[in-house]
């Protein structure tokens, strides 16, 4: 963890934090980490910033308009293939390049002005959602697809299907071709807010109004009625490196399906409280469980939590960036950011895992 005066601390799990109070808060959009191991913040307000991975004592670099970007307001984030960052901002979809920006906007083609989710598609196309479509950008040339329609989430899959939740369901992309998720007869998912694969290339898919359904070529599994899921709003929807296919309740607690059967867990078992925001997992296996009330790693047995009391220097995680092998070959996981004072919660590291809070605090004039 790198602290605002530029000392460098290694936490061990469970190690407490200690945050100081000075320097400026920042409001946190996204966060990635490149290829050279660099993390990027996009920030509601005051740009980019890049922590380099062998920044030592450096502060972290900080772009802007004034550099080029479209605005200053950073909402999504992504490298692609070709090692290019694409950012989305209030104002545009900018690419960064070699120092250089190129930024697309309405003027240039693309739907709107407003990008709220970005997807990689092979031979460097990248996919950006929009409130009233889904660009297709190729070598920088957008072209529209889903005229009117706002997507929710997106992803690739391994066989580059590009799938979206949306306001009127879940669609995918193979090929060129555009379809519908098409369900039993009778069923119409017209609210999805989650969308997720699994390894057996079914999809899962939330309606806020009708519940969870699992999807595949072949049949389509109804988990509406499930009494673990009832009164649940899911959140967020991810698998783990043993199958087992997590979802986070907005209403707190999660429910883990293994081997055909949901199974419960909340507070009375070690989460931490709260409605949970993004669950993660580390490329050596633990889960980590994103909260309103702290940070929970489940190791396959228990569940352990941090909070204030236990040194997280806040409470509130919104989102986690699992730790993956260091692809710049060194040892020493890349510079993270402490948040400092009690107003202003920020990023840090926890073996190599990557916590976003309410916002970032770096010493900075």
């Amino acid at each position: 963890m790198t602290g605002p005066d530029g000392h460098t601390q290694t936490l061990k799990q469970e190690q407490p934090i200690r945050t100081a109070n000075h320097g400026n808060a920042l409001d946190i959009g996204t966060v990635v980490r490149d290829y050279e191991g660099n993390t990027w913040i996009g920030t509601l307000g005051k740009g980019l910033f890049r922590v380099r991975s062998s920044a030592g004592d450096s502060l972290p670099e900080q772009f802007s308009r004034v550099d080029g970007l479209s605005n200053d307001n950073v909402r999504s984030s992504f490298e692609d293939r070709e090692h290019n960052l694409w950012v989305g901002t209030q104002d545009g979809l900018d690419c960064i390049r070699d120092g250089g920006v190129t930024t697309l906007n309405r003027r240039e083609g693309i739907a709107s002005d407003n990008v709220d989710a970005l997807a990689a598609g092979r031979d460097g196309i990248v996919w950006a959602s929009t409130s009233i479509g889904i660009d297709r950008l190729d070598s920088g040339h957008p072209e529209l697809y889903l005229k009117g329609t706002a997507g929710k989430a997106l992803f690739t899959d391994r066989e580059d299907t590009l799938w979206a939740g949306t306001g009127g369901g879940g669609v995918r992309m193979t090929n060129g071709i555009w379809s519908p998720v098409r369900f039993p007869s009778g069923l119409s998912l017209n609210n999805v807010v989650a969308i997720a694969p699994d390894e057996q290339h079914r999809i899962w898919l939330s309606d806020a109004d009708k519940g969870l359904y699992r999807w595949s070529s072949q049949k389509t599994d109804d988990f509406s009625k499930e009494p673990l899921l009832q009164g649940k709003s899911i959140l967020t929807i991810r698998e783990d490196s043993k199958g087992r296919v997590w979802f986070g309740f907005y209403e707190g607690g999660v429910a883990v399906f293994e081997e055909g059967v949901f199974r419960s867990y909340s507070e009375r078992d070690g989460l931490a409280s709260g409605s949970i925001n993004a669950i993660s997992v580390d490329d050596n296996g633990p889960v980590w469980i994103g909260a309103e009330r702290g940070l929970t790693r489940f190791d396959g047995a228990r569940f352990v939590t941090l909070n204030s009391t236990r040194g997280l220097p806040g409470e509130r995680v919104f989102w986690i960036i699992p730790a993956h092998d260091d692809r710049s070959g060194s040892d020493t996981p890349p510079a993270s950011l402490a948040s400092t004072g009690r107003s202003s919660i920020g990023l840090f590291t926890i073996r190599h895992t990557w916590l976003r809070m309410n916002s970032l605090t770096m010493g900075m004039a």
